[in-house]
C-alpha cells in the first residue's frame, strides 16, 4: 500500500506555476474516520503541513494553519494536528504564521463521516453510537463564521501579529 499519494501530489502542486499569493492556508486534514493508518493521517496533518509552510518561508507568504481545540491525547488526529501547531510555534521564522483552531463546525453538505452528521444519523435511526464520557466542553460554529474569521485574518493579520499567533474559535 503506497500511502505517500497525498505527499507527492502535494510537492507536484507546490512546483506549479501561478501567481504567488498573500497566504497559503492549510485546511487540509485526516481524522482517521475512514480507517486511514497512522502513517496516513501523519503525513495528511503533519508532512503535508511542513510542505506547504516551507513553501511559505520560501515564497515570504503568510501561513495559516487550521487547527484543533481537541486535546492531542484525544485521537491520533489532535495528536498530529497539535504536533504540527507547536513544530510551527518553534519555527516561527516567518512574521505572518498563525494557527486557527476551531471547535465542531458545521453547514451544508457535512461528509457523512463528520461527527455532527454521524450523531444526527445515529439519533435519528436510533442507533448506539460510542462516545467519551462527555466531560469535555465543545463550540458549535457555522462554517460561515469560520470563513468570516479567516477572511477577517486575511485583511488584519500584520495588526494581530501583536496578540499572538494562536487564535481559538
Amino acid at each position: 500500500d503506497d500511502n505517500s499519494g497525498i505527499y507527492r501530489n502535494l510537492k507536484d502542486f507546490l512546483t506549479l506555476d501561478f501567481e504567488i499569493p498573500d497566504y497559503c492556508i492549510n485546511t487540509a486534514c485526516c481524522y482517521g474516520r475512514d480507517k486511514e493508518s497512522y502513517l496516513e493521517i501523519i503525513d495528511a496533518n503533519i508532512v503535508n503541513g511542513l510542505n506547504i509552510y516551507k513553501y511559505c518561508l520560501d515564497n515570504s507568504v503568510g501561513f495559516i494553519n487550521i487547527g484543533t481545540v481537541l486535546e492531542r491525547n484525544m485521537s491520533p488526529y489532535a495528536l498530529t494536528k497539535n504536533i504540527l501547531q507547536e513544530i510551527l510555534e518553534r519555527t516561527d521564522k516567518n512574521d505572518l504564521v498563525f494557527n486557527l483552531n476551531l471547535d465542531l463546525f458545521f453547514g451544508p453538505s457535512l461528509k457523512k463521516s463528520n461527527f455532527i452528521a454521524q450523531l444526527i444519523t445515529n439519533l435519528a435511526g436510533s442507533k448506539v453510537m460510542e462516545l467519551t464520557e462527555g466531560t469535555q466542553r465543545r463550540d458549535f460554529l457555522h462554517v460561515d463564521d469560520v470563513c468570516s474569521s479567516i477572511e477577517y485574518l486575511l485583511q488584519n493579520g500584520k495588526s494581530l501579529k501583536k496578540y499572538g499567533t494562536n487564535f481559538i474559535l
